[in-house]
């Protein structure tokens, strides 16, 4: 495929899928190459660029290439302009001009017999600490995976109590055994430098929090947790029948986050009037984002 390219235009493309594209599977190389190969042949039958190296494209043309299709028909060539960009001296930003197409929010949510046996699993007296504690604190009190890496050993309260950002949240009864278990286990095995709460194999040398992939690969059985926290919500919602401010309070959610919440799980968004227009906007807008904070 790469033939169909203007001949001065060839040795690029090439390069590209020697190195930065090397390891992409073959149909996503030949998406790449479609996507560009059609704006080659725009290049060479209807700009100034002609046969001409790819450094003489600009946004211009990247613009009236796109006004004449779909303006997301680009999209597989943006890692080649980025590309070109970084490694050749003197390439316009042409990834630049590129739309972004929208994110929807979609929940990841656990059925609710596999919620209820990863609950039992973790309120075990016999279950593995660190995982029972980070896997309780996002399905139950629906905190994210960048707060329970961020949390510090001096954020434990007394009375099952722990200091969530500028929040101190009551632990339930089963969470907050958990949590003791854990820092009994902590005591016992780690004496290290690291003033976190959580510490894994790669982090117990150091004084800094865990890897952002450590829970969902090396500590969860398969879950993520953000998938434990959107589960929560979910049963918040649904099972309790929580209205907007509630959930917001419970979750640490702010309003607009809260109405995503509310329109993706059928929940009943009622609002004080001063807010009512704000949790509008954020339905309406919001939504199109990642995961709502």
């Amino acid at each position: 495929m790469v033939a169909r390219f203007s001949p001065l235009r060839r040795a690029w493309i090439r390069e590209f899928l020697d190195t930065a594209y090397l390891r992409r599977a073959a149909s996503t190389r030949a998406n790449l190459l479609r996507s560009l190969a059609r704006f080659d042949a725009f290049l060479s039958a209807e700009s100034d660029v002609g046969a001409g190296q790819w450094s003489l494209a600009t946004v211009e043309h990247v613009d009236a290439y796109l006004s004449k299709g779909s303006r997301f028909s680009l999209q597989p060539g943006r890692m080649f302009f980025r590309w070109m960009r970084r490694r050749k001296g003197g390439v316009r930003p042409l990834h630049g001009a590129l739309p972004r197409p929208p994110r929807l929010f979609r929940p990841r949510v656990l059925p609710l017999d596999e919620a209820r046996r990863l609950y039992a699993r973790w309120t075990s007296s016999d279950a593995p600490a660190t995982e029972a504690i980070v896997g309780l604190l996002g399905l139950v009190h629906c905190l994210r995976p960048g707060e329970i890496r961020q949390l510090l050993m001096a954020d434990v309260l007394p009375d099952g109590r722990i200091r969530v950002g500028g929040s101190v949240i009551d632990l339930t009864l089963p969470v907050a055994a958990a949590l003791e278990r854990y820092l009994r286990w902590r005591a016992e095995w780690y004496d290290g430098p690291s003033r976190y709460l959580v510490v894994s194999r790669a982090s117990r040398l150091h004084d800094r929090p865990v890897s952002a992939n450590w829970f969902t690969i090396d500590l969860l059985p398969g879950v993520s947790v953000a998938a434990l926290r959107q589960t929560a919500i979910q049963r918040l919602i649904q099972g309790t029948e929580s209205d907007g401010l509630q959930l917001a309070a419970y979750t640490r959610l702010s309003l607009d986050a809260s109405s995503v919440y509310l329109r993706a799980f059928g929940g009943r968004a009622r609002w004080p009037p001063s807010v009512q227009a704000s949790s509008d906007d954020a339905v309406n807008g919001a939504a199109r984002g990642a995961e709502p904070r």
